[in-house]
């Protein structure tokens, strides 16, 4: 019997390396396809419905490529980096001794504030959207769960890991879970980072003050009845 497939969105190829062996062994009985994005798809469009025709389209995409149907996916599992998007607009800085954007749990430095203002007002309107939807491209059950303020920052918690660190950084992370999908899943659900609630409940936690730049994750929930 063929096998179902879980289809998982990350934003970059490290994250790729830290979760795909791991979800793996997660749902044993289903296929999971870690999907890169290669950047963050929630601040590529403003329009309301854009979002989800986006994500639908990138399955679709997908799909076609491997010759899927909709009914062969058991579900969408969407993860998102916070990156301090819902932060109150005094917490982002203006900091012109800086070249590049840096996150800490209070506040953003960068020397763009402007950009930073905008790109956070794209990503708020297209999370809210997304937030609210269970299914995506011909009813595929779909939720979005967020790693605060980045993947990094939760799994090994670094903030501002540099590029050149991050897949070693997944690749040892990979290696100690790979095989213990009960420790992998005791690590989201019950480390100081884990968020308690329901979907709804967890993703109104992280919208307040600074929370989406602290050390917070919702990701266990997308996990439940499969440790």
């Amino acid at each position: 019997m063929r096998k179902k497939i879980v289809f998982v969105i990350v934003e970059g190829p490290s994250d790729q390396t830290a979760l795909g062996s791991v979800l793996s062994h997660i749902f044993p009985d289903e296929l999971v396809h870690v999907h890169v994005v290669g950047g963050d798809i929630t601040t590529q469009t403003t329009e309301r419905s854009d979002i989800v025709q986006k994500v639908s389209d990138l399955i679709r995409a997908e799909a076609g490529i491997y010759h899927w149907r909709a009914s062969d996916v058991a579900q969408v599992i969407h993860v998102v980096d916070m990156d301090g998007a819902f932060v109150p607009e005094d917490k982002i800085i203006l900091d012109t001794m800086r070249k590049h954007i840096r996150y800490h749990e209070r506040e953003i430095r960068t020397p763009d504030r402007t950009s930073i203002l905008e790109r956070n007002r794209r990503k708020q309107i297209n999370l809210n959207r997304l937030i609210r939807i269970h299914e995506v491209w011909q009813k595929v059950p779909y939720g979005v769960y967020y790693m605060s303020c980045n993947l990094d920052h939760v799994l090994y918690g670094q903030l501002n890991l540099p590029d050149k660190d991050k897949m070693e950084m997944a690749y040892r992370f990979a290696l100690r879970y790979r095989e213990d999908s009960a420790a992998f899943y005791e690590f989201l659900a019950d480390s100081p980072f884990s968020v308690d609630g329901t979907y709804k409940e967890t993703w109104d936690y992280i919208k307040v003050d600074c929370r989406s730049l602290e050390r917070h994750s919702n990701l266990h929930l997308a996990l439940e009845e499969k440790e």
